[in-house]
């Protein structure tokens, strides 16, 4: 009897084994690399626990210079998926990918979203250089949904296993950003027009300002890849003076001596910092959707 019992006992464990072996076999996480954090936040969002996220440029990095260290050429070597801004910021990328061996599918966050040019007093068209369109498409909400989509298909077509999940956490989070959309549009809207102007050293909130309604003066075009001449310097001091602009915002990986200067001569002050591609603060967590509240909220208190 006991003999029998144990046969039974064993039978059954060896059966529930095999029929767990498949499901453990695909818990197995996408190993995804994403290029910053902004799309490093957007995979964990839609991914959730399907995948393993790991970010190339480190929190604070200014991603119009960055160039990956040998070791994060290899972190791509082992990846599953590679997501990228795509719009020219990735200058790099194709060099990179040649250097790892990586041979699997690239996800371009940005496809089919209407790209603008970058600034017209960018050094580059000058120059001659192809880097004439703005990258900082994430700073719209709307494109960051479009993001959210790209990368969900993406995970979709990498992982047709987990389909199901995918569909259901991006729909969530998607949700979360028509919100969060909505949220940005009533801020602002309280705004007087002629308020609505950000002053900063790098054009990176063309998006930002298209959606929401608010100009926005830089001193450098939107690639970042030039510096500016003093002539145009000037002659943003005097626009600012013709204006009445009292405030002026850092971008997070902007200079910050600069824009004091620019202030000081435009008889301004500096408002704070604007994250738009890079961490505010080196070493806390990035989330997209905190970025755009803590940015609405600083502008709204300028502004008021």
């Amino acid at each position: 009897m006991i003999r029998a019992v144990r046969s039974i006992v064993f039978l059954f464990i060896g059966l529930l084994t095999s029929l767990l072996m498949p499901a453990a076999q695909a818990e197995v996480p996408l190993r995804v690399v994403a290029t910053n954090e902004v799309l490093a936040d957007l995979v964990r969002n839609v991914g959730g626990d399907r995948v393993v996220v790991t970010c190339l440029a480190p929190a604070g990095t200014d991603l119009h210079s960055f160039e990956p260290a040998p070791t994060q050429v290899q972190s791509m070597a082992r990846a599953d998926l590679v997501v990228v801004n795509g719009l020219g910021l990735e200058g790099w990328l194709d060099k990179v990918i040649a250097n790892s061996g990586y041979t699997g599918s690239v996800i371009v966050a940005s496809a089919g979203i209407v790209a603008l040019d970058a600034d017209p007093h960018d050094h580059d068209h000058a120059h001659g250089h192809d880097h004439d369109l703005d990258p900082h498409a994430w700073l719209s909400v709307a494109n960051g949904i479009r993001y959210a989509e790209n990368i969900r298909d993406g995970l979709i077509a990498a992982d047709p296993d987990s389909a199901e999940d995918y569909r259901a956490w991006g729909s969530l989070y998607i949700t979360q950003l028509r919100v969060l959309d909505s949220w940005i549009q009533r801020e602002i809207g309280r705004i007087p027009r002629e308020r609505r102007l950000i002053v900063t050293d790098h054009n990176a909130f063309q998006y930002f300002g298209q959606a929401y309604g608010i100009e926005v003066l830089a001193l450098t075009g939107a690639q970042r890849l030039s510096e500016p001449s003093a002539r145009e310097s000037v002659d943003l001091v005097a626009t600012m003076r013709a204006r009445g602009v009292q405030w002026v915002f850092v971008e997070s990986t902007g200079n910050e001596k600069v824009l004091e200067r620019l202030a000081s001569e435009a008889g301004a002050r500096i408002g704070g910092r604007l994250t738009a591609d890079g961490l505010a603060a080196p070493g806390e967590p990035f989330s997209y959707v905190r970025m755009h509240q803590v940015n609405v909220r600083l502008l709204a208190r300028r502004w008021k």
